[in-house]
């Protein structure tokens, strides 16, 4: 399929791949977001071993997305809680 479209050094035929690979990606980090910032929102209601392990679970959620948003340049923002 790529070869169809293929022009000169490949790197045209790649981008439309790239694209959704970068749309898909944005996509994920927007998930990883919404999970971290419910789970902020629930340690700030938690007390004691449940909220160290809410925001725990929240921070690793963090790094996840991180790593992804590297791969394209993009810093993984915190939510606001």
């Amino acid at each position: 399929m790529l070869a169809h479209g293929f022009h000169g050094n490949g790197r045209d035929a790649l981008q439309p791949s790239l694209r959704l690979v970068e749309e898909i990606s944005h996509r994920v980090v927007n998930e990883y977001a919404e999970a971290i910032a419910t789970l902020s929102m629930a340690a700030g209601r938690a007390e004691g071993p449940a909220q160290d392990a809410l925001r725990a679970a929240a921070d690793r959620l963090h790094h996840h997305a991180e790593l992804i948003a590297r791969c394209f340049h993009r810093p993984a923002r915190r939510p606001s809680a």
